[in-house]
């Protein structure tokens, strides 16, 4: 099974947020420029992508240092739709 397939992100129940709503999310949920962010199942990186930007606009120097992500499926960035 192919891991960008339907079939198989079905299995594993993979869902990937467009890129305008994870925006949309981030704006509202990130407040501050120190604010600790998990993202417990990045996929395609999208709420990882905006979360950056977000901590960006609000002023935080390295806003990667403020985010933690993690994915049961180790190759979960290379099944991302286009």
């Amino acid at each position: 099974m192919h891991r960008g397939s339907i079939s198989y992100r079905r299995k594993l129940g993979s869902y990937y947020t467009p890129s305008n709503v994870a925006d949309v999310l981030c704006t509202w949920a990130i407040r501050n420029p120190d604010d600790k962010i998990l993202e417990p199942s990045f996929g395609g990186c999208e709420f990882i992508t905006s979360a950056h930007k977000r901590l960006s606009s609000l002023g935080c120097i390295d806003p990667l240092k403020n985010i933690i992500g993690a994915d049961i499926d180790s190759a979960a960035d290379a099944g991302r739709p286009s």
